[in-house]
């Protein structure tokens, strides 16, 4: 593991990086939007990038497309950004009209992260103080992303703990790409799962 190292300062903020790093690969993470900034597999004597990512990490900060955040507090699209709960209606903030997306205009993907590297179990902790009514939701949520490579394998453990019944819905939010190059067409993906939620409209 290469040492956490802070490369820039943004609204009175560090922005922090760490690497992750095995014989099998090397993984690039930023505490700004607990972010994965590159994922790198030895393929073929080469270190081949699977996953999208800026190299430079301040673009970051004015990425609409929430390139390898956590998102949240719910990922996708919560519909004219209304819910009721316990018969209480809530409206978030509408960034995506006429819906609210990945959490609002300053959803987890936005938000600076506390950084702890554990370099004996080459894994990374992130976690977040959320307070009551951030981005319109209820409720205080302690969040943390434990961050773990073992070989080529990149391990991820989400977890929220709110001080009451709230929505939580996390996303880890990168594009990959296993080839390291050219288009996705040709890839193949199988996800088991029993359900799965379809978009309209």
């Amino acid at each position: 593991m290469r040492h956490p190292q802070t490369i820039a300062q943004h609204e009175g903020h560090a922005l922090e990086t760490v690497t992750l790093e095995s014989p099998e690969a090397c993984v690039t993470l930023l505490n700004y939007g607990a972010i994965t900034q590159d994922w790198r597999i030895a393929h073929e004597n080469q270190q081949k990038p699977v996953i999208l990512g800026y190299e430079d990490a301040q673009r970051y900060f004015t990425d609409s497309t929430s390139l390898g955040v956590i998102a949240g507090r719910v990922a996708n699209r919560t519909a004219q950004g209304r819910f009721t709960h316990n018969g209480l209606s809530y409206q978030l903030p509408v960034n995506q009209p006429p819906h609210h997306l990945h959490g609002g205009h300053q959803g987890l993907g936005k938000r600076f992260w506390t950084l702890e590297a554990d370099s004996a179990q080459e894994a990374i902790e992130l976690t977040y103080h959320s307070p009551d009514q951030e981005e319109g939701y209820p409720g205080a949520v302690d969040f943390r992303v434990a961050v773990r490579l073992q070989g080529s394998r990149l391990i991820y453990d989400l977890e929220a703990r709110p001080d009451r019944p709230t929505p939580i819905n996390l996303a880890q939010h990168t594009y990959y790409n296993l080839m390291g190059s050219g288009d996705i067409w040709a890839h193949q993906l199988q996800v088991d799962a029993e359900q799965y939620t379809p978009t309209d409209a």
